[in-house]
């Protein structure tokens, strides 16, 4: 266990040296042709992480609405950003892909699955790119100046596990809190935004539960987090605001 606990502890810190490699396309794309990045040709030819453990044969397949700015191969997904550059996110240990979105024209994301593994991968599609593992969907504030994203499994085997919130920049995003351990309860949901300023969050204590396979019979805890409070995960349900 510790072993592949290792493995995607470096799997995580590979994908976090990713977002910085991009390759620059060229200079001359006319605004009535869309230039489609080929993951084969502007990607490296051979995986950043040689130990992946993968059956699969083919590359993932993306949906109608990305091929129009991204291609895959085997190992990589290459995605032109907004500055003509491509932006190499590599997919060598992924099983499974789905549930691809993008957000507003400028981020993309998408859930993996793999050996033992899971999470999901948020592409800012700004500059030269970045893309990072963030474990599950995130939630934007209502005016995109956020977004935020809580994940909790007994197994640790998401890409990201915790609490964090991002603050997003006309040129790229920044962390505003990453907290990596979190109360021990179950069904961690983000429920909703209250403004820009204000997240609300819920979770079931695991002694109230009997039968997992309906959680939502169960009371919740509730918790806030805002930018008063450092984003810190609080008890309760009303937002600090000093």
């Amino acid at each position: 266990m510790v072993g592949k606990q290792t493995g995607r502890i470096a799997r995580g810190i590979a994908l976090g040296a990713l977002s910085s490699l991009s390759l620059l396309a060229p200079a001359a794309v006319h605004a009535d042709e869309l230039y489609v990045p080929d993951a084969e040709v502007r990607c490296p030819s051979k995986s950043v992480l040689g130990d992946h453990h993968t059956s699969r044969k083919q590359p993932l397949v993306l949906p109608k609405d990305w091929t129009y700015i991204a291609s895959s191969s085997m190992n990589w997904i290459a995605v032109m950003t907004q500055m003509q550059a491509v932006h190499c996110v590599e997919t060598a240990w992924f099983e499974v892909a789905d549930n691809y979105q993008r957000f507003d024209n400028r981020f993309l994301g998408f859930s993996w699955r793999g050996y033992e593994a899971g999470g999901y991968i948020l592409i800012d599609s700004v500059g030269t790119g970045q893309s990072m593992d963030i474990g599950t969907k995130p939630s934007f504030s209502p005016d995109k100046t956020f977004f935020a994203v809580v994940q909790f499994s007994e197994a640790g085997w998401g890409g990201f596990e915790g609490f964090a919130v991002w603050r997003i920049y006309p040129g790229g995003i920044t962390p505003m809190r990453v907290e990596t351990t979190i109360p021990n309860l179950a069904d961690w949901r983000i429920d909703r935004w209250e403004g820009e300023d204000c997240l609300h969050l819920s979770a079931i204590p695991h002694d109230r539960i009997t039968d997992w396979n309906d959680l939502s019979q169960y009371r919740r805890d509730s918790y806030v987090a805002a930018p008063a409070g450092g984003w810190a995960l609080t008890p309760g349900d009303i937002c600090p605001t000093s």
